[in-house]
C-alpha cells in the first residue's frame, strides 16, 4: 500500500519519559552530549506508562517528541488543511518536496498565498509564521516520484530570526557512503506507533517528532523483499522490530539487519528508536550526523512510503528519499544554499572534490 503526501512514525515500541533537550548548535559536542542524556534517559523510563493519546504507544510518543525537539530549523508547512515539512537550508530558504508545492495528480503548481510557515522552538511553541513569496523547482512535473526531482525551494517573505532556528546544510559526500549508516528522521506528520501505525489526520497534532533509522539502500527506489523498481538517487529504509517478517529490505543488495528495538544503548541490530515516517513528513530531511563536520547534515527529502503488510506507517513500513547528492539536485540546490562557517569550508571542499552523483524522487507522505 502506498501513502501520498503527508509526517514521522513514532518509535519501534517507545519510551516513556520526556527528556529535557538542550536547545543549541546541531553540531555541538555539548547538544550531542544533552540529547545522548536525555535519550537514555528516556530509555531508563521504559515500562513507566505515561498517559497520552490512545492510539500512541504508552511511552514512545514523548521520546519521539523529544528527540525531535532541538532540530528548530525542521518547520512545519502548513495548506489549509494538508500539510508537510520543510527544513530551513538559509534565514529565507526552505528545502522541502516538488509534492508539496505542485500536485502530483494535476501537475498544478498550489497558490503561494494558501502557505504558512511555523517555525517552532524545542518546546513546540510556534515562535514565527512565515509566509512564501516563490518557489522554485528542478522541473514542473510532479507526477513521478521517483524521477529524482522530487525537491523545491521556497523562499519566505522574511528571513527567520537566527535566535529561533540556524539554517543546516547538505550532505556533500557520496551517497552511497551513508549505506549502512544510521540516520535521523524528523517531520511534522501523524504520529503512531509501530505495532499499530497511523490511522489518519486525526492523529497529528503539529508537533515536531523524530526517530532513528539504518539507510538500507541507495540508488534504485526498493520495496518489498529489496525489490528495485524504476527510478534512481533514492535512499530506502525499513522500520524493524526484529521480526523477519518486518525486516522488508534484507535481501541483498540492501544492506537491512533484522534490528530488535529494546537494546540500551543502541548497536547495529538493536535501535530501541527505530522508526519511520508517515503523512506529513513529505518534504522532511533525512540527517546524517557526519563526524568530520561534528554536525547533523541533510542527505535527503522524504518523497513517500511503501506499506508491505497493511499497516500505514507501521512495521514493515519502507520510507524512501530523494538524495541531495545527485549532481543534478545539487547544481539546482547550490544557489539556495547558506555559507558553512570559516572553519568547516575546508571539509566540505574535500567533501565535493570526491563526490559522486546520482538522482531520485519518490512519492508523497
Amino acid at each position: 500500500m502506498f501513502w501520498h503526501g503527508n509526517c514521522i512514525v513514532a518509535f519501534g515500541e517507545p519510551l516513556s519519559g520526556q527528556g529535557v533537550i538542550g536547545v543549541g548548535d546541531m553540531g555541538s559536542s555539548a547538544w550531542k552530549a544533552t540529547i545522548g542524556a536525555g535519550v537514555l534517559a528516556a530509555w531508563a523510563a521504559l515500562g513507566a506508562p505515561a498517559q497520552a493519546i490512545t492510539i500512541n504507544d504508552p511511552y514512545g510518543d514523548n521520546a519521539a517528541i523529544a528527540l525531535g525537539s532541538p532540530f528548530t530549523a525542521v518547520v512545519d508547512i502548513v495548506r489549509g488543511t494538508q500539510f508537510c515539512t520543510g527544513t530551513l537550508i538559509a534565514a529565507d530558504t526552505v528545502l522541502t518536496a516538488q509534492h508539496c508545492v505542485r500536485s502530483s495528480s494535476t501537475n498544478l503548481q498550489f497558490d503561494l498565498g494558501g502557505y504558512s510557515i511555523l517555525v517552532k522552538d524545542a518546546t513546540g511553541a510556534t515562535v514565527e509564521t512565515r509566509t512564501v513569496g516563490a518557489v522554485f523547482e528542478m522541473d514542473t512535473n510532479a507526477s513521478n516520484l521517483l524521477d529524482g526531482t522530487d525537491v523545491a525551494i521556497m523562499k519566505l517573505d522574511t528571513g527567520v530570526a537566527g535566535g529561533n532556528a540556524a539554517p543546516m546544510h547538505v550532505y556533500l559526500g557520496n551517497p552511497s557512503d551513508l549505506v549502512g549508516q544510521m540516520a535521523t528522521l524528523v517531520g511534522f506528520g501523524n504520529n503512531g506507533l509501530g505495532s499499530k501505525g497511523t490511522t489518519g489526520p486525526a492523529n497529528n497534532d503539529n508537533k515536531r517528532r523524530a526517530a532513528t533509522n539504518q539507510i538500507d539502500s541507495y540508488g534504485s527506489p526498493r520495496t518489498d523483499a529489496c525489490a528495485a523498481v524504476a527510478g534512481s538517487n533514492i535512499f530506502s529504509t525499513d522500520f524493524d522490530n526484529g521480526e523477519a517478517a518486518n525486516n522488508t529490505l534484507a535481501p541483498a543488495p540492501c544492506n537491512s539487519t533484522q534490528t530488535t528495538i529494546n537494546q540500551v544503548p543502541p548497536t547495529a541490530t538493536n535501535n530501541p528508536t527505530e522508526g519511520s515516517t508517515a503523512r506529513g513528513d513529505s518534504g522532511g530531511p533525512l540527517l546524517y550526523l557526519d563526524p568530520s563536520l561534528n554536525e547533523y547534515l541533510i542527505a535527503g527529502v522524504l518523497t513517500d512510503g511503501i506499506t508491505p503488510l497493511g499497516n500505514e506507517s507501521g512495521y514493515s513500513d519502507i520510507s524512501r528519499w530523494t538524495g541531495i547528492g545527485s549532481e543534478a539536485v545539487f547544481a539546482f540546490l547550490e544557489p539556495f544554499l547558506a555559507a558553512p562557517e570559516p572553519e568547516t569550508l575546508a571539509l566540505f571542499a574535500l567533501m565535493l572534490a570526491g563526490m559522486t552523483f546520482y538522482r531520485r524522487r519518490a512519492f508523497t507522505r
